[in-house]
């Protein structure tokens, strides 16, 4: 499971460090940003969670053909690893190429990079199960608002109800952790009881007591069903 990130709401800069030591391959950082590197210029932010000089969270900075010119400094990427992990992502741009120059009687300064970050923030993934989760919801108060004026419709809604929720929850184990609606199996098995359709009510009960509700029953509507269950085999039985 990935760790919890830190959500920084508002883009900021930092200096890019690492800048003045060679790549792996023996290529030159200063060298690429010297040649290749300018303000306004899209980089991109490279996770390295295996680095062995890192803690985990190291974040290499890299040119839009691959060409590293440094890392993000370790505070930096501690917040922001976690973020990426997360799946965030983070725009990366050039703000600044600072150093270098130089001439007579002057020291030549190693090349710099600040950089602008902009974390954007990931997607809610379990949005639109809650959002099918609310109609579900709606669907079972109209199904509630039958039950006096016409009990097969509310059976009828009640069963499409606890089928919704089943179909939803299938997606992933996202849906089934989001959902905050119960199945409506108390009110279900209860219509089914007062018509007569004793066989489908036990089965209702059933089928439900098979499952594994994350989510359960209020202890009234569990100890309404246990109650019912027992009354209908004892009827069945006679």
């Amino acid at each position: 499971m990935a760790a919890k990130y830190a959500w920084r709401p508002h883009p900021f800069s930092t200096k890019v460090v690492g800048v003045s030591h060679k790549n792996d391959d023996g290529s030159s950082r200063q060298k690429i940003i010297r040649k290749t590197c300018s303000a306004g210029q899209r980089l991109f932010l490279v996770r390295e969670p295996d680095n062995p000089h890192g803690n985990g969270n190291t974040i290499a900075v890299v040119t839009g053909k691959g060409k590293q010119v440094g890392y993000l400094g370790t505070d930096t990427a501690d917040d922001l690893a976690p973020f990426i992990d997360s799946g965030g992502r983070i725009d990366c741009e050039i703000k600044e190429v600072i150093g270098g120059g130089g001439g007579f009687l002057t020291e030549k300064k190693n090349y710099g990079v600040v950089v602008h970050l902009s974390p954007v923030k990931p997607p809610d993934l379990a949005e639109p199960y809650r959002e099918r989760f609310a109609e579900i919801d709606k669907q079972i108060k109209v199904a509630k608002s039958l039950e006096k004026t016409d009990v097969d419709a509310a059976i009828a809604g009640y069963l499409e109800c606890c089928n919704a929720i089943t179909r939803v929850e299938s997606q992933s184990d996202l849906a089934v952790e989001c959902r905050a609606i119960r199945f409506p199996i108390n009110r279900l098995s209860m219509l089914l009881e007062k018509q007569g359709r004793l066989q489908e009510c036990l089965k209702t009960i059933a089928w439900y007591e098979r499952r594994t509700d994350q989510y359960g029953l209020t202890a009234t509507d569990a100890k309404a069903i246990a109650t019912r269950k027992k009354r209908v085999a004892d009827r069945l039985a006679k």
